[in-house]
């Protein structure tokens, strides 16, 4: 479509060139005429007044046929512009989606090499399971969330309110059983 519009684009341009030369044309002959009528010094009023309804009709029809070759030239124009924008919006839409998968490429295997494969061994399913039911319920998820809460604070504290913004070590056992766990795992150590 663009090569036929270039075509017809470079045809009216070379209608107008030749409207154009043909308009000079006119303009040199009336001058040549008057040089003539001048050096003869005698006027044939007959052929005169032919001669300039002719010129001005032909004058006329040249600038009908102008107009219209530049009105014909102004719509191609509009429609390679068109063209040309819906082109610019097709390449950035495909350069667009190319990024993206080039992103999320680099994102997949950024997980890849810091996660490792997501492919669960049949016999870690039940454990992997477990420790992603968060993920799956709102429920499961604010169960845990209450548990870890209760784990994270001391004794009189009587629910955590909000998830911690760093990593949290604790200064001191927080039950009994914290503590006992504590001084066995220091033993073993």
């Amino acid at each position: 479509m663009k090569k036929a519009a270039d075509e017809s684009m470079a045809d009216v341009r070379h209608k107008i060139a030749d409207v154009v030369r043909h308009k000079e044309l006119i303009v040199s002959w009336t001058k040549l005429r008057s040089i003539r009528l001048r050096k003869r010094q005698s006027d044939d009023g007959d052929t005169s007044e032919t001669f300039v309804d002719k010129m001005a009709a032909l004058n006329k029809l040249l600038d009908e046929r102008l107009e219209l070759y530049k009105k014909e030239e102004k719509a191609l124009k509009v429609m390679l512009e068109i063209e040309q924008e819906e082109t610019l919006a097709k390449e950035a839409r495909i350069a667009r989606v190319r990024r993206q998968r080039q992103h999320d490429r680099l994102e997949k295997g950024r997980e890849l090499w810091l996660f490792g494969s997501q492919v669960v061994p049949e016999e870690l399913k039940a454990f992997h399971d477990y420790y992603t039911q968060a993920e799956e319920s709102l429920d499961t998820f604010l169960q845990i969330r209450g548990e870890w809460d209760r784990f994270l604070v001391p004794e009189h504290v009587a629910e955590a309110t909000r998830i911690p913004q760093g990593w949290v070590t604790p200064t001191e056992p927080s039950s009994e059983l914290w503590q006992k766990y504590l001084k066995n795992h220091e033993l073993t150590c």
